[in-house]
């Protein structure tokens, strides 16, 4: 067992100088549209109507397993958080609160951004500042296209994102600041051809719902 490797850069994207070339990537997306309405504005409905929605790409379940597999071989300490097998994903954006009645206009958007054969593979175990324990995942040009597309769709939509650079990871598991990884990296090949939009659920626990999916694999 060594432990993972603590960063003082926030959740989304450690220091670049610790990551491979093309991994991570500052992207300047074109200015939104003014003429358009931004998608999370719901002033015209009740406070009970927003989501919280984020994009990305969610594993089969023989990932899932060999995610899980890795998850459990981890040295967790006391009071730390791992993620639930089917709550395994890769986070893609976050578009955070959106009036419900505007979500057939955000999937119309979305459904309209060209998915590629996407091949990932596991780079290195890492903890990140706030106690966030990932696997760092090395993506290829196919999920570049798909982030720089997704992004652009929801910039010209009015939605303001991120401005860390995108760092392709799953995360593992919460309040894990002392964690111990595992001194073998999985050996696995994650081949994607869809993304999806899923909803935060509120409560004490991350739970989500995957509202729509977009892609080969729909």
């Amino acid at each position: 067992m060594v432990p993972g490797r603590t960063f003082t850069a926030g959740g989304r994207a450690p220091p670049a100088s610790l990551t491979d070339a093309g991994s991570r990537r500052k992207i300047d997306y074109p200015e939104p549209d003014a003429a358009r309405r931004d998608l999370r504005d719901d002033r015209e409905v009740s406070d009970g109507d927003p989501v919280r929605l984020f994009l990305a790409l969610w594993p089969e379940r023989p990932l899932r397993a060999r995610l899980a597999a890795y998850r459990d071989a981890w040295r967790w300490p006391s009071g730390a958080k791992p993620v639930a097998d089917d709550t395994f994903h890769l986070t893609l954006h976050f578009i955070g609160a959106l009036a419900r009645a505007r979500l057939p206009e955000l999937c119309a958007a979305l459904a309209a951004v060209p998915v590629g054969k996407m091949v990932l593979r596991p780079v290195d175990a890492e903890v990140w500042k706030g106690g966030i324990a990932v696997l760092r995942m090395d993506g290829d040009a196919a999920l570049t296209d798909l982030h720089d597309g997704l992004g652009a769709v929801l910039t010209g939509a009015g939605v303001a994102l991120d401005t860390r650079p995108f760092a392709p990871h799953v995360t593992l598991a919460r309040k894990a600041a002392k964690a111990e990884a595992p001194a073998h990296r999985p050996a696995f090949t994650w081949r994607a051809n869809s993304f999806v939009l899923v909803e935060s659920i509120p409560g004490g626990s991350a739970r989500y719902q995957v509202l729509s999916r977009f892609g080969a694999a729909r």
